[in-house]
């Protein structure tokens, strides 16, 4: 029973946010139909529970939805989601796990060879890239150069 508390002291709680929907989702009218205007509000919001106010006291955040979005400015949707509102298997949960492995697990993904049998060598690199990006800046979208 002393074990947990005791070990509680030592708690880093981390978190992944949210990915914003696409566009023709139902729940996208109160963001205008726009899902850059559903990004920029959870990234407000993350911004004020972890840097402003440590609401439930998270210490990191992993900026998925920003990796997520950063690929969205060279892939279509169709790519990265599999019904506008879920992650495809392929590249869209790629992305989210290699964001999670650099930021909890402190992985240099620019070493990962490993990609998925329906990834292309380059595909794997964008990822790298969208990934690098969004951990660098966790609340804006950078274009993809590659």
């Amino acid at each position: 029973l002393h074990y947990p508390l005791r070990r509680q002291r030592q708690m880093c709680i981390r978190d992944r946010y949210t990915t914003a929907y696409g566009n023709y989702i139902a729940d996208m009218v109160q963001y205008g139909m726009d899902q850059m205007t559903m990004y920029n509000a959870i990234c407000t919001q993350i911004k004020r529970i972890t840097e402003e106010e440590n609401i439930y006291g998270f210490t990191k955040m992993v900026p998925s939805g920003t990796a997520v979005q950063n690929m969205r400015t060279a892939f279509d949707d169709k790519d990265i989601s599999r019904d506008e509102r879920h992650l495809s298997f392929g590249i869209g949960r790629f992305t989210s796990s290699m964001t999670f492995a650099a930021k909890v697990l402190g992985i240099d993904i620019s070493q990962v060879t490993y990609r998925p049998s329906s990834m292309t060598a380059e595909q794997l690199s964008q990822v790298i890239e969208a990934v690098n990006n969004a951990l660098a800046n966790p609340y804006s979208v950078t274009s993809l150069t590659k």
